[in-house]
Order: C-alpha cells, then structure tokens, then sequence
C-alpha cells in the first residue's frame, strides 16, 4: 500500500492511497482508518472522519469515508460492517493531487514478479490437447503517475508443440491459426512490451492511449475509452487499435499483415448474481464484422470463471469447423496458489477450435479491469 497524499481540514482527514493487496476496498479502508486513528492518537491529533481515496493507474476511482469511532470497534475486522455507516462517492479526477502533503514521487519505480504459466493448444483433429510451461517475468515501469511500460516475457521450459503438424486449411487471413508456427519457433519470446498512458478527462469518464508489442501476435497502437457511472451498474466502452502482425519468433520484426479493428462494448454487472455480461460489436482481426457476448462471474476471493461467442459476417462454410468461434476462460489469483500474498493472476482459456473468424485483439491493462472497484456495487457486494 503506497500513500499517494492526505490532509486533514478542519479534524475530516482524507488519504489517497494505491494498492493491491486488497480486491474487497472496504477492506484498504479499514486498514487505512485503523493506522490513521494510531497515529493520530499518538500525535494527540483529534480526527473526527477518514476519507480513503483509492487510486490505480494514477486515477480516482472511489472515495470511502466512515467515522473514526468505527475503528476502534470490532467493525474494522468485518469490512461489510462499515458499510452502514460508509459514505461511498465516485472518484474526482485529479483532486488527489491537490491535497496539502503530497510526496514527492520517485520515477521511473520498477516492479517485477516471475510466476509459472501454461501455455495451451487444443482442439486439433489428431490430438486434442498440446501444451508447455512457462516461467514469465512480468515487469512494470512506471514513467509517471499515469505513464506506465508493462514487459510480459516468457521463458519455455517443457511443451509438446513440436509434435504439431502445421497446416492451417482457412481461407480467411491466419490472424489466429498461425499460432502454431509462433509457438514452435522460439519457448522464449516477449509475450507483451506495452506502453499505456491513463487519462480521465471528467467524473465517470476513464481514458487509455497505448503502443508498442500488445500480446504474442500482434503491435500497433490504440485507444480505449470507458464511461462507467459510479451508481449505475451498466458502462459503455470502446477501443480501436491499428495492428500489425509480429514475426513468428515473436521479437523485434513483423510480418506484413496489418489491420485496424476496434469494437464498441457495453457491459452490465448483476450484483446479486456478481455476473459480469459483456455485448461487443466491431471489427475482428481479419476484417470481419459482428458482435461478441461473453458473461463472467467474480467471486470474493478473486477467482473469475467465464464464458463467451462470437458471431460474424463470415459464414459457416468459410469459418470452416466449429461454425463460430466460442470457448471459455477462467482467472485464479496468484494467491490462493501460494502460500504468501503475491499479485498477478493464473489465465486460461479454452476454444474447441482455433479459427480465424470472430477474433479479437488482447491488449494488455484493459480499463473495465483497471477500473474494477469504480462504482458502487462493485465495493459493497462482498
């Protein structure tokens, strides 16, 4: 948990912080409240309220504030017990920067996590399953508050790739079925080398400007832009990328195939079910258009399970088999794996079959991820 300012007008103290020890925001306030109140008692300082202001990325995205006789209570140990008397209020803007103590940041701060990975191929006719593990670095420097370059690099350390035979029999441009001539040219590759600039020009309103190596296939530069009203449970997103596709030992060149694709989205959380439903409608990376539908649930603990399809204007016969494309994924955070704390997240996902119709782009730092924890809901449903 890093301080990013604070102040204290008139005994209402206000502290803005940037973490990611704690998915439940409830949970930071609390811990911020119960050292606030310490030091204040100390200091013989007289508080009466403690604001926690929560950034990520260097935006506001909520603000908490209770009184502190709260946490001198045993409500501080059941973060849902604050929330009776919690005040919720949505981020505003650049205000944290403009409270009296504001440290003096120390850039460019460097923060680095090996973790193990998985790396997947499935669905082929002669065998269903081919696979590797990965060890991935996964570095982030952050230039600025708000300018950030994410370096994913992978490391191969066993896969059966090798046992692939490699003929991809689409029609439409191999935005996808090239995978396998990607992972059996090099076990050791940068996977991402992403530069993002994160921007909210009012309340509601969160902004993405990103360049550079955006996942194993494909670099180019794009925008994503989020509106996602703090009492609301709906937000309405776009994005749009100019790409090229990267040379198949997945470093430095690219090949010639480039594209732009960008899609509108609009999502909607169901609190009491914490169902995630997404509807996209865009242009995929072979030049098709039409829409995805995907739906997710998050659980407390951080695990997300989800699913989704995707329909075209290609038609099944040029789609080839499996019609469209469709599959499902799920996320484990790192610690519930290991025993101590560590962020970051195990990925997988799962297509019966790698086709090329109905394929989006996955850049990294999506802002309907940055922004988790934005709205009202999303803090209270734990």
């Amino acid at each position: 948990m890093l301080l990013q300012s604070a102040e204290i007008q008139e005994k209402h103290l206000t502290v803005a912080v940037s973490q990611d020890k704690f998915r439940n925001q409830l949970q930071a306030h609390a811990l911020v409240g119960q050292n606030a109140v310490a030091i204040a008692n100390i200091h013989g300082v007289d508080i009466i309220d403690v604001t926690t202001v929560s950034i990520n990325a260097g935006l506001e995205l909520n603000r908490i504030n209770t009184p502190t006789h709260l946490f001198t209570s045993h409500a501080t140990s059941n973060p849902q017990a604050l929330i009776d008397e919690a005040h919720l209020s949505p981020g505003k803007q650049k205000e944290y920067e403009t409270l009296e103590f504001l440290p003096k940041a120390k850039f460019p701060a460097s923060f680095t996590s090996i973790t193990p990975g998985l790396v997947n191929f499935v669905g082929d006719p002669a065998r269903f399953y081919y696979g590797g593990i990965n060890l991935k670095l996964d570095n982030q420097l952050q230039l600025s508050r708000r300018l950030h370059l994410n370096t994913l690099l992978n490391f191969g350390l066993y896969n059966t790739f090798d046992e692939k035979n490699n003929n991809p029999d689409s029609r439409l441009p191999h935005v996808r079925t090239d995978i396998v001539s990607y992972l059996q040219e090099s076990s050791n590759y940068i996977s991402r080398m992403q530069l993002d600039y994160f921007y909210s020009p009012t309340s509601n309103l969160y902004g993405k400007m990103s360049a550079g190596i955006l996942e194993d296939m494909y670099g180019g530069l794009g925008l994503e832009v989020l509106y996602k009203p703090f009492d609301q449970n709906f937000s309405i997103g776009m994005e749009a990328y100019k790409v090229k596709k990267r040379d198949f030992d997945r470093l430095e060149q690219f090949l010639d195939y480039e594209i732009l694709t960008g899609h509108m989205n609009f999502n909607y959380y169901h609190p009491k079910s914490r169902i995630l439903g997404t509807l996209s409608f865009g242009r995929y990376l072979a030049g098709d258009q039409g829409y995805t539908l995907d739906f997710s649930r998050r659980l407390s603990s951080g695990f997300r399970v989800g699913a989704f399809f995707s329909k075209t204007n290609v038609s099944a016969e040029l789609f080839g088999e499996g019609s469209f494309d469709k599959g499902f994924y799920f996320q484990v955070p790192l610690d519930l794996i290991f025993n101590s704390y560590r962020g970051g997240f195990f990925n997988f996902e799962l297509r019966p079959l790698t086709r090329d119709g109905g394929q989006k782009l996955k850049p990294g730092n999506d802002l309907i991820g940055v922004i988790h924890s934005a709205s009202r809901n999303e803090i209270t449903w734990h």
